[in-house]
């Protein structure tokens, strides 16, 4: 279920950008608008930063996509591994591990936040910009607001957060727990064994 709200919410156009100018142009007036799902936004990244340099890396647009996207489907698919997938001792541990590694390095309710909170930081930045697009040394007129499929984001980032954390509990007890109860058991069968001495009178 977790897997399927997040695939919806990653997809779900939730974010309303309008970037106009107050310039009276002889036949219209400069308008640019456009509404943006989570995975549009990091493709921005890449396509704003690239231009004239289409071969270039962009880390920004690499790290959002690994740790906001990415790295909430590893996490699942590594728990899922180890509660249907039969391992041995060392196996449970190694994807374990990998398990924490994703749960704990996964961003998908940071870009949330981020997302909230850049409706009012983006308007307020954009009054202190100046523009050659469309005219030269202009001010741009950025609004921006959330859509209502912002809901489908919260409940996926709720259900990531709570699912991935119970999970990795109860995972945590089934790998190390059977650690610690072998480890009482051979102790416990060392001592049995153990040859009784001779008690001197």
């Amino acid at each position: 279920t977790t897997v399927v709200v997040l695939s919806f919410a990653i997809v779900t156009e939730v974010y309303y950008y309008q970037h106009t100018n107050p310039v009276n142009f002889s036949l219209q007036n400069w308008l640019y608008e456009k509404t943006e799902s989570l995975v549009d936004i990091g493709a921005d990244f890449s396509d704003k930063a690239h231009i004239g340099k289409e071969d270039t890396f962009n880390a920004l647009s690499f790290f959002y996509f690994l740790m906001g996207i990415a790295a909430p489907y590893a996490s699942m698919f590594l728990l899922l591994i180890l509660f249907f997938v039969p391992l041995n001792a060392s196996g449970k541990r190694f994807v374990y591990v990998a398990a924490e590694i994703a749960v704990a390095w996964g961003s998908f309710e940071v870009v949330l936040v981020a997302l909230l909170g850049s409706v009012k930081q983006v308007e307020e930045i954009s009054s202190n910009l100046k523009t050659k697009d469309p005219c030269e040394n202009c001010t741009p007129v950025i609004s921006t607001s959330i859509e209502s499929g912002v809901v489908l984001i919260i409940i996926a980032a709720i259900l990531n957060v709570v699912v991935s954390y119970v999970l990795l509990g109860l995972s945590h007890h089934a790998v190390y727990g059977d650690m610690v109860v072998g480890a009482a058991k051979s102790s416990t069968v060392q001592v049995e064994e153990a040859p009784e001495k001779d008690v001197c009178p």
